[in-house]
């Protein structure tokens, strides 16, 4: 008789940020989230962003979505990405995702 097969738990997914603009709903995915709180979000990103630029965003994470203005407030290193701190402002209740 074979042992019962052993289930891993699996990590949750690091949060995605898209860039929305008025091309679509979807947005585009620019970002490759390191760190995200209720307020801020460190990001690394191929482009430039401008101090004081702002962004509309929309953030899944751990099968949630919400949207969220987001302001540029730092640009900390470039290695081989740009390390950018975004200060998260009027961010929307969220909204669970359902795949389907």
């Amino acid at each position: 008789m074979a042992p019962p097969a052993t289930v891993t738990p699996t990590a949750p997914a690091a949060p995605r940020a898209f860039v929305l603009d008025d091309g679509g709903p979807h947005g585009t995915e620019m970002f490759a989230v390191e760190e995200l709180t209720a307020d801020n979000a460190s990001v690394r990103c191929a482009f430039l962003f401008d101090i004081g630029e702002e962004l509309r965003l929309r953030i899944e994470r751990n099968g949630d979505r919400f949207e969220a203005r987001a302001r540029v407030i730092r640009v900390l290193e470039y290695r081989p990405q740009f390390l950018i701190e975004l200060e998260l402002f009027s961010v929307g209740e969220p909204t669970r995702i359902v795949a389907g």
